[in-house]
């Protein structure tokens, strides 16, 4: 179902209609800026499917108005909670078909039905379940065993119908530490996880205990790291409505083109933050995988490779260069090698210093640099800022599994 509204804008008098496609997103926020004037108009869509109502109220604060029919329509936005949608656009003020419509034409009927299906329960999914499971989770790496086997049974019998107590603890974990986390632990992290576990493996288990011990000597233990990750999941748990239309984009495979297609229902501002502690995270989990590269090299995690420019020339030396720099061992050894490049450090660093610019026709998101002209290097649409936010959390899940492996074989702990 599809409903129009009309909204003028309060300070030239531009008309728009906001064309709302009614999904599986009941409540979304929504903005745009007016095309002749700036001024930012912000609103939310509100739907109850128990008796059809479809619903878009503007902001508190806004200057704008809402009204029952407009003439000379400056542009059509287009709202949509889960499919990608046209970009504003004054072209398509007259009859256009639905995002629905639209989707039809990329998917396959069953794909589409499948992913919608998928959408729905992950949407519920992650606001009533998932708080139970993070707990579990955070019990674990909080050395709460007790309590966390407890909590674990609890989301066992719920989410797959059997009691799996009669398991060791860490198994259970490690299951619910990917199937806990649907849509986001994807096939392709999963293929890639098991040859990080598989490459560990044939590691010499006393070169594995000297890079633990490396952390330990800090008092890092290997649960300490599973918290820093669980506290990104459930930030990317947090902010799955707003990521929607990137899965859809991801699932999609090129069926949407970036400069067409955008969304309404996130702004940058909600995913910012997301999207900056993604990028720390694997920044430092890099220095994990730097190790265990020199390893393979040369049977020592601290044997630093001289044709590798990291700028550290020691391995304890990798904490103190920036994040960036670590990065740029991506593809560098067999461990690195596995990590994906999904992230753009030009972004990162404009919005840890408040150096931005959206333009919201376009949903083209812009680093500035210190003298006020742009960086091309970190223009990003919107759509898909939401893409690598999802993807960042893949290459997490990656690079956790060799922390799993080196809890299995007891030498990442306080009693290593």
């Amino acid at each position: 179902m599809v409903k129009n509204f009309f909204v003028v804008c309060g300070v030239c008098g531009c008309a728009y209609r906001i064309r709302v496609q009614a999904g599986y997103v009941n409540d979304y926020s929504a903005s745009f800026h007016c095309t002749q004037c700036g001024n930012r108009i912000d609103g939310a869509v509100h739907l109850d499917p128990s008796c059809a109502l479809v619903d878009f109220r503007l902001g508190d604060g806004s200057a704008a108005s809402l009204t029952d029919s407009a003439e000379n329509v400056r542009a059509l936005v287009e709202l949509s909670g889960e499919l990608p949608s046209f970009k504003m656009s004054s072209a398509g003020c007259g009859c256009m078909i639905s995002p629905y419509m639209r989707a039809a034409s990329v998917f396959r009927f069953d794909e589409l039905k499948e992913h919608i299906s998928e959408l729905e329960f992950c949407l519920d999914y992650y606001r009533t379940d998932w708080p139970t499971v993070r707990t579990a989770l955070q019990l674990f790496n909080d050395e709460n065993d007790g309590f966390a086997a407890e909590m674990l049974l609890r989301c066992e019998k719920k989410l797959l119908e059997e009691d799996c107590s009669e398991r060791p603890l860490l198994n259970r974990i490690y299951c619910f530490s990917w199937t806990g986390l649907p849509m986001v632990a994807d096939a392709d992290a999963r293929k890639r996880a098991k040859e990080v576990t598989a490459r560990v493996r044939r590691l010499q288990v006393d070169a594995l205990a000297d890079l633990a011990g490396f952390y330990l000597a800090s008092g890092v233990t290997g649960r300490h790291v599973l918290a820093e990750t669980l506290e990104v999941f459930d930030q990317v748990a947090k902010a799955y409505p707003s990521l929607v239309n990137g899965f859809t984009f991801l699932k999609a495979n090129g069926g949407y083109s970036l400069e067409e297609y955008g969304s309404y229902s996130c702004t940058p501002e909600d995913l910012k933050d997301l999207y900056c502690d993604e990028y720390e995270l694997i920044g430092r989990l890099m220095v994990l995988f730097i190790g265990l590269d020199n390893i393979v090299r040369d049977g020592a995690f601290d044997a630093m490779p001289p044709m590798l420019n990291l700028g550290a020339k020691t391995f304890d030396k990798l904490g103190r260069v920036s994040k960036a720099k670590r990065l740029e061992a991506v593809g560098t050894g067999a461990f690195t090698g596995l990590i994906r490049r999904c992230w753009k450090p030009g972004l990162r660093n404009a919005f840890c210093h408040n150096k931005t610019r959206f333009d919201s026709e376009t949903q083209l998101v812009q680093a500035l640099r210190d003298d006020g002209t742009v960086d091309p290097a970190g223009d990003t649409y919107l759509l898909e800022m939401a893409c690598e936010c999802i993807l960042m959390a893949r290459e997490i899940l990656v690079m956790r599994e060799a922390v799993f492996y080196m809890l299995g074989r007891g030498i990442w702990t306080d009693g290593a």
